[in-house]
């Protein structure tokens, strides 16, 4: 119950909330959710981890991290060919709040990303 409670105050204030200790990103993790919907607008492809990070099985934040950096470089590139309206800012910057939440495993994944 404490963990719970603890998630709930870290959602409220905007925060990524990992409510397991073992640093599983489950369904109702906010950065996952966020992440999901922007890989829906922008058709993102995440070679092999699609039906995982959709689906209802926890990933470890490494996992999570290899998905973020291949749809953040597609959302980069899309978004680098055209002229960047208010909501794609928007997108942009849920992008890199949910990178930062990660940034430990995607400069161990690809120290030079998102170069």
């Amino acid at each position: 119950m404490k963990t719970k409670a603890i998630s709930l105050v870290f959602l409220v204030c905007g925060m990524s909330a990992h409510a397991d200790s073992s640093g599983d990103v489950h369904l109702a993790d906010p950065s996952r959710t966020q992440f999901i919907e922007l890989s829906d607008r922008y058709n993102c492809d995440a070679s092999g981890y699609d039906s995982r990070y959709r689906g209802n099985t926890a990933l470890s934040r490494v996992e999570f991290a290899q998905v973020l950096i291949q749809c953040g470089r597609t959302i980069r590139k899309i978004q680098a060919g055209a002229e960047i309206d208010a909501s794609q800012q928007a997108d942009l910057k849920t992008l890199e709040t949910i990178e930062n939440n990660f940034s430990s495993e995607i400069h161990t994944l690809d120290p030079n990303y998102p170069n």
